[in-house]
């Protein structure tokens, strides 16, 4: 599999109403057609790189704790925490 390109990644709104989602000079998507939601959804795909990150700590610590019950509800609340986080970045209430 190849390798995504490394974040941060950011996004800007154009004069058109459309969005870009960039790595430095590097546009990697481009959000239009959609209205209000152009910003939303390159807020989303901005958010890959950290998304990954999220998934990555999850299983790791989901997979540490698995054969260890004593480390199974200190994993639970990191993974909460961790997605908690994520999710509140984008407006999502948990």
């Amino acid at each position: 599999m190849a390798k995504h390109t490394a974040g941060p990644w950011h996004y800007r709104t154009m004069g058109d109403g459309s969005v870009s989602v960039r790595a430095g000079n590097q546009m990697l998507a481009h959000c239009r057609g959609q209205g209000d939601a152009n910003e939303t959804n390159a807020a989303l795909i901005a958010d890959a790189p950290d998304m990954l990150e999220c998934l990555r700590k999850c299983h790791a610590k989901a997979n540490h704790a698995k054969d260890n019950p004593r480390a199974q509800t200190d994993a639970l609340f990191d993974i909460l925490e961790l997605t908690n986080a994520l999710l509140a970045r984008h407006g999502v209430n948990v």
